[in-house]
């Protein structure tokens, strides 16, 4: 399955550095499925115009969600289904980069960001619609080295 998509906006999140908000211009989204017809793969790559006019930008996702019947019914059918799947209902993790655009975002090029998703049937038959919640991922220190958490002293 593939789709050109158009529209979407960018809102800023709790845990940006950056204040950053902006408009889907244009972009493509696919979704496979595994073989076993378990995971679905979904992909994204779509260009931001921030809303205060810097530089637009790339965004791109790849994840693994959870093939239930619902899921299926609403990014395979072209009729409406009047189902949503609300954030943490069903495992769909997603992993997403920004690329390019101005120096002002250079600490999202340089961050890891996770995403977990909730997806409901569009406005017309035929779509769907993706929102996401995204969150940066930090590292940890411990005092922990290789080989330590599994020794039995």
């Amino acid at each position: 399955m593939g789709t050109n998509s158009t529209g979407g906006t960018l809102a800023h999140g709790r845990l940006f550095e950056t204040e950053l908000s902006g408009s889907v211009i244009d972009g493509d989204d696919y979704i496979t499925m595994q073989p076993d017809g378990k995971i679905l793969r979904p992909q994204l790559i779509a260009r931001v115009r921030p809303d205060d006019g810097d530089t637009p930008f790339q965004l791109t996702s790849t994840g693994a969600s959870e093939a239930t019947p619902d899921i299926i019914a609403i990014t395979t059918t072209e009729t409406t289904t009047g189902k949503s799947i609300p954030y943490g209902e069903t495992y769909s993790v997603w992993r997403v980069e920004f690329q390019g655009g101005s120096a002002r975002i250079a600490n999202l090029r340089n961050s890891i960001f996770v995403a977990s998703v909730t997806v409901s049937d569009g406005e017309h038959p035929d779509e769907f619609v993706v929102g996401f919640k995204i969150s940066k991922v930090y590292n940890t220190k411990t005092d922990v080295v290789i080989g330590q958490e599994f020794r039995q002293d």
